[in-house]
């Protein structure tokens, strides 16, 4: 298990070939975080930087995943903010990270419903 995360991190945050970012997240597309795997949320963050790297890419054709991006920003939705209630005993600073990954997810979603240049990523921004 720690190996498939550290080559969806890698793919993510690290590599410098969009193909593996781009299959990381249509390979995900928003069940990875539902499916409930051991040591999944610490992942979180890194999807969501994925997902704003998707949505900064000038990239559209079928091969960029804008829509697997934003159903992956949706399941994170809701997971961020359990996240958040359930760190409340801990670290000021998982507190505060959490808290700054709500904050991005929310500006993602906005910045996505407004701008995002396919349209079908629009919809499921709106949804």
């Amino acid at each position: 298990m720690s190996q498939f995360y550290q080559l969806l991190r890698w793919a993510m945050t690290e590599s410098d070939d969009v193909e593996f970012l781009y299959r990381a997240i249509k390979s995900c597309a928003g069940s990875f975080f539902s499916r409930n795997l051991p040591g999944g949320l610490m992942l979180l963050e890194d999807f969501v930087i994925a997902s704003e790297k998707i949505a900064a890419s000038p990239d559209l054709d079928d091969r960029c995943p804008r829509v697997e991006a934003q159903a992956t920003i949706s399941s994170i939705i809701f997971i961020s903010s359990e996240c958040c209630d359930a760190s409340r005993e801990s670290d000021e600073d998982q507190i505060e990270r959490f808290i700054s990954v709500k904050t991005r997810i929310a500006d993602f979603i906005i910045t996505s419903c407004r701008k995002d240049p396919a349209g079908q990523a629009r919809c499921v921004a709106f949804r």
